[in-house]
């Protein structure tokens, strides 16, 4: 490290008190959009996730919850909780796809005063079907329903490689989806073939869709404006070739051919420089868990993360990116009240991220209101808006995105959130925090 990170009084203070293992940890209920959609189980503009289970269960390696709401307030988190940059803050809805064809629309967005913005969740193949032809109508059409209302967009370019970029990869790997409710090739139990995070066609292709989308012309205002100078476009989530996002999910790195730290860390970092070179002013929205190799120290995960924040944010002057975990849950049951991820084990990543100043965001497990499979007991009896204010106490985190159902379960006074859901509103972008 480039100069010394700041101590992390948070990890102490939850140690004491955190259990040792989960015994509600169902294995991983979520695994990954990356290997194709599913139907979906929910009704087509509820937010729900598109493979019907829960998106990121977290709950093998990270079984963990934390038990108590209030252990941060005097967790040296600082003021402003480590949150970085303050437009990155505030509740963001779900977008649940609707297919037609080879188009794609999403829907899922609100217009209420305490939502400030949307996540559009296309998979790469639906912006580049065939090589080189590009398709971004379905956020032309996002954008122009967050323009007038003034909310904004974050950008999640999700799922495994198109098949022509496959095609074309001179270095690959067989991924098995291990998510029984996924379809799609890598659902089969022969899986389907993935290029290496280093393989240089694919990082090229990838190159290629991202200067298409960076330069792609935005209605806006009466002109247009390139999508990489939108002001309303918040964020961006690019996958990394190869595995889509900084976590193992039914495979170890070290299994990969070829592999070497050397080898994954320079690709990682290749792909972050290359979103922050095409769109310089749009902060990347980082997917990142703590992965494992066969070097016991220091870990894998720890070694990217400072790679990342040393070399491209320190030393090369970009932003830092905003770290993401999408496995904020609450269990609410009277005497056995959990949160998590819990910061001693799965959420250290976020801990370590907000104490080098970067910021923090949570996606939920999974929606209150209507559990998906996996996450009933980890939702049970609890709510989105303890789940919020315990992570803003815990990490520092002040951006969510959070399932559009529980706030329709809100809205029409099925479930008991929308006060704390207006006051969130609120309280996530205040510079002076939460009241």
């Amino acid at each position: 490290m480039s100069k010394p990170r700041a101590p992390i009084l948070l990890v102490v203070l939850l140690a004491a008190c955190s259990s040792a293992a989960d015994p509600l940890a169902p294995g991983d209920a979520g695994l990954a959009r990356d290997a194709g959609a599913a139907a979906d189980a929910g009704s087509p503009d509820t937010g729900l996730a598109e493979d019907s289970g829960v998106e990121d269960a977290g709950f093998a390696e990270d079984a963990g919850f934390a038990e108590d709401a209030g252990l941060a307030e005097d967790a040296g988190v600082g003021e402003d909780g480590g949150a970085g940059p303050a437009e990155l803050c505030g509740i963001y809805l779900l977008s649940t796809p609707n297919r037609s064809g080879a188009s794609v629309r999403f829907a899922g967005d609100r217009d209420l005063p305490y939502i400030r913005g949307f996540v559009a969740r296309p998979f790469w193949s639906d912006l580049e079907a065939s090589p080189g032809v590009f398709d971004f109508s379905s956020i032309d059409d996002v954008l122009a329903r967050l323009e007038p209302r003034g909310q904004r967009l974050t950008l999640q370019i999700l799922g495994s490689e198109p098949d022509h970029v496959v095609a074309q990869a001179e270095e690959t790997w067989v991924f098995i989806d291990p998510n029984p409710r996924h379809s799609g090739d890598c659902a089969d139990e022969d899986g389907c073939l993935r290029p290496l995070p280093w393989d240089a066609p694919s990082l090229a292709r990838q190159q290629a869709l991202l200067q298409a989308l960076a330069d792609h012309p935005v209605p806006y205002q009466g002109g247009t404006v390139r999508l990489a100078d939108h002001p309303l476009l918040d964020q961006v989530l690019v996958p990394f070739v190869g595995w889509s996002r900084i976590r193992e999910l039914g495979f170890e790195v070290e299994d990969w051919p070829g592999y070497t730290r050397d080898r994954l860390v320079e690709a990682t970092v290749q792909n972050l420089r290359m979103h922050h070179q095409l769109l310089p002013r749009v902060p990347h929205q980082l997917q990142f868990f703590t992965v494992r190799d066969d070097v016991a120290s220091p870990e894998l995960w720890e070694v990217l993360q400072d790679a990342i924040l040393d070399e491209l944010v320190e030393t090369e002057g970009y932003p830092a990116p905003i770290f993401l975990m999408e496995n904020l849950s609450h269990r609410g049951v009277e005497g056995d009240e959990r949160f998590g991820p819990d910061p001693v084990r799965s959420g250290q990543p976020l801990i370590r991220a907000a104490a080098a100043g970067a910021p923090i965001g949570l996606q939920m497990l999974g929606p209150w209101s209507r559990p998906l499979p996996g996450s009933e007991e980890a939702v049970a009896e609890g709510s989105p808006v303890e789940a919020m204010r315990w992570a803003m106490a815990s990490y520092g985190a002040r951006y969510f995105e959070l399932y559009t159902v529980d706030v329709d379960a809100a809205e029409d006074g099925s479930e008991p959130w929308h006060q704390g859901l207006v006051d969130l509103g609120v309280d996530l972008c205040s510079p002076r925090g939460p009241r």
